[in-house]
């Protein structure tokens, strides 16, 4: 933010609530969370989520998971027992990516070509968001368990999020094929270097 002001570039910080924060540390160099906590104390992690909005999908889950408390698959299946169409149709948020794919209610991982937004979504091209649409969470888990054999490899998961992002990691790794909406590859290759 200060090599931008400096160059004349106009920013706008996404939390400026955090700018004290992050000033209180070396510009230099990046710091790591532990660093905040060192610095900020022992909560500082956790005390994130209370002053901003975060979705918990994509990197947060691996960011917050340390923090937040695991529910099992039962209570995740139970708790969410229709599909997604409220998440995946919203468009008061959204995100294009890089490549020109929208992201689908905040999905990180998910894409739909951005010729294809504002269509019917074929089963032929978009077999899992039309089964996330539709039966949600369960129906994506019914579909991996089995089609692929998929078992769940956490203790438990924070959200319904939490639990597609690791069925979307699994399928990618398997070499699932069927379609192109698990992109951009870089989200999931990222996980794997």
């Amino acid at each position: 933010m200060d090599a931008a002001g400096k160059s004349g570039v106009r920013i706008f910080p996404w939390v400026a609530e955090f700018v004290p924060d992050l000033s209180g540390l070396d510009g230099s160099r990046p710091h790591a969370l532990f660093e905040f906590e060192e610095r900020y104390g022992k909560g500082y992690l956790r005390g994130v989520i209370g002053r901003c909005w975060i979705h918990m999908g994509g990197r947060p889950l691996d960011t917050f998971r340390p923090v937040l408390r695991a529910k099992t698959l039962e209570h995740i299946l139970r708790e969410n027992p229709g599909g997604c169409a409220r998440e995946l149709t919203d468009t008061s948020h959204f995100h294009l990516d890089l490549f020109g794919n929208y992201i689908p209610g905040l999905c990180s991982g998910l894409a739909i070509v951005r010729d294809d937004v504002g269509k019917a979504l074929s089963d032929d091209k978009y077999p899992l968001l039309n089964i996330l649409n539709a039966e949600g969470i369960r129906g994506l888990l019914d579909f991996t368990l089995r089609e692929y054999g998929f078992k769940p490899s956490q203790a438990g998961y924070i959200n319904k999020c939490d639990l597609c992002t690791e069925i979307r990691f699994f399928l990618f790794q398997e070499g699932y094929d069927r379609s192109q909406e698990l992109g951009p590859g870089e989200f999931y290759y990222q996980r794997y270097k």
